[in-house]
């Protein structure tokens, strides 16, 4: 179970890494993209969100 899991959160990792690049640019080059992010059960939830966000920052530095 956990493999699957692993391998669902790199395909989510990936997707993100395709998609942020196509959120930029129907934002416009020069404005950020603004995303919300809800965590609403516990710190397992929290912890994979806040992992989620780094990865996001990664990509695309300039979110808000």
């Amino acid at each position: 179970m956990n493999l699957i899991r692993g391998a669902a959160r790199m395909f989510g990792a990936a997707l993100l890494g395709l998609l942020l690049p196509l959120a930029a640019t129907a934002a416009g080059k020069d404005e950020p993209v603004k995303v919300v992010y809800h965590f609403d059960s516990g710190f397992d939830q929290a912890t994979k969100g806040l992992r989620n966000i780094k990865n996001h920052l990664d990509v695309d530095p300039k979110t808000k």
